[in-house]
């Protein structure tokens, strides 16, 4: 019995080192997998299902789905640090993201990734007690170098989705279900005003 409770001790142990780390990943990966869908076409068969939601509701939960992507990855890093607030926020940020993925475009294969990762977070909560808030500690640079690479990269994959499309100021102002263009354009202010602010966040 010795033994065994020497090997459970290090197991968890094991566990409480790793655990954190590895979700943190999977919601930094959960955030990119939003961003990419918020910057691709909706697929083609899917609009039987979309065009029967209300138009505004679509649009705004685009618009948020790369809000709530790009706040994945900028408080990921606040799991490592098993900070209880960041459990909590992070449970709510992947039902919302999930929620918004079904809305915007019947994305249902990134919103069950989603729960899923939501499911593993809400199963390890003895994982994260320390008891303070999530804003209470700096951002490191190599995680912002990391959130602005991801952010670049969605821009260009955008462009390169829509580079048939025949680009001028009207188009930040299309509304309508084909209007996957107009609102990859409306969805990376969202992206470049989250990511000032977390420069900003840094730098103060």
């Amino acid at each position: 019995m010795g033994k065994l409770s020497k090997v459970y001790k290090s197991v968890d142990q094991l566990a409480t080192q790793i655990v954190p780390l590895a979700l943190s990943m999977c919601l930094f990966l959960s955030g990119i997998i939003l961003l990419i869908s918020g910057a691709t076409p909706t697929l083609h068969k899917r609009f039987e299902f979309y065009g029967t939601l209300p138009l505004p509701a679509i649009e705004l939960s685009h618009f948020t789905a790369s809000i709530v992507g790009i706040m994945l990855m900028f408080l990921s890093q606040k799991l490592i640090q098993r900070l209880s607030g960041a459990y909590w926020t992070f449970l709510v940020l992947l039902v919302l993201g999930s929620f918004f993925s079904i809305i915007k475009g019947w994305d249902y294969e990134e919103a069950l990734f989603l729960l899923f990762v939501a499911l593993l977070l809400w199963r390890s909560k003895k994982y994260f007690y320390r008891k303070s808030s999530i804003f209470s500690t700096t951002l490191s640079l190599r995680w912002i170098v990391s959130i602005t690479l991801v952010v670049l990269l969605t821009i260009v994959v955008g462009f390169v989705a829509y580079r048939n499309v025949s680009y001028s100021d009207l188009l930040w102002f299309e509304f309508s279900l084909k209007s996957d263009a107009s609102r990859f354009l409306r969805a990376s202010v969202a992206l470049f005003v989250g990511l000032a602010l977390i420069i900003v966040s840094k730098l103060f």
